[in-house]
């Protein structure tokens, strides 16, 4: 089968339109990265805080906010405030290094 001139330039743009229009649909789901995504973080003030400055210094895509308890951490995740939560109870080590 032969195609004329016009025939094959028109399947070439449409076969490129497909391809541009693919590639501005794929392209943000391959660049997209979590960042300031809040949790909370719930436990003694010194430990908590502690967890704050590591997640801030290893550069982590969290917003941390530092609550009183478990209780005031399940709250303000149901209520949709924080994606999830950190509770430290006594006795929860830090990690070395």
């Amino acid at each position: 089968m032969q195609y004329s001139s016009a025939a094959t330039r028109a399947i070439l743009v449409g076969t490129l339109a497909v391809l541009a229009v693919a590639l501005l649909f794929l392209w943000p789901v391959r660049a997209a990265s979590p960042r300031d995504l809040p949790i909370v973080v719930a436990g003694p003030p010194a430990a908590a805080q502690l967890v704050e400055q590591r997640l801030a210094g290893a550069n982590a895509p969290f917003v941390t906010t530092a609550v009183a308890d478990r209780a005031a951490a399940v709250r303000r995740i149901e209520t949709r405030e924080a994606y999830g939560g950190i509770v430290l109870t006594p006795g929860t080590g830090a990690p070395a290094g």
